[in-house]
């Protein structure tokens, strides 16, 4: 059942999509475009010397409208940063890894100012799982 209702929502958005004649589509990809053109990836130029390779927003309470507190970013040289939402504060610099962090994950709880907690993962290219504190530069626990 749950396939089916999936399936004819699919095909009734089919139907409204099929009737945007080309030039629409085209008028809409050239507005795109020149918005495009005029955005600045701000993360990239404070995120690290090297490229960007992971960004991960920070978890909200369950039932909180509010926005996520922090944002971890990993790149190409091996350190991890984090900034403070919405303006992007430098907070803390993070190096552990050899070579480049591919993949950095929050645990599901809400980042707490605990010494001792594990606040995010992070995996590398040098094979190590690195655990991490937002409050500490070096990592709790490597494996």
């Amino acid at each position: 059942m749950y396939s089916l209702s999936c399936a004819k929502a699919r095909i009734e958005r089919q139907k409204i999509e099929a009737q945007v004649t080309l030039p629409q589509i085209v008028r809409y990809r050239k507005a795109l475009s020149k918005q495009l053109q005029r955005f600045s990836p701000l993360l990239s130029e404070l995120g690290g010397s090297r490229a960007v390779s992971s960004v991960r927003f920070s978890p909200v309470a369950e039932n909180d409208d509010s926005n996520s507190q922090y944002i971890i970013a990993a790149n190409w040289s091996g350190q991890l940063k984090s900034f403070s939402l919405p303006y992007l504060n430098p907070l803390r610099e993070y190096r552990g890894h050899e070579s480049m962090p591919n993949g950095v994950s929050w645990l599901p709880s809400v980042p707490s100012i605990s010494e001792s907690e594990v606040n995010f993962i992070s995996g590398g290219m040098d094979g190590e799982i690195l655990f991490w504190n937002l409050n500490s530069e070096t990592a709790i626990h490597r494996v």
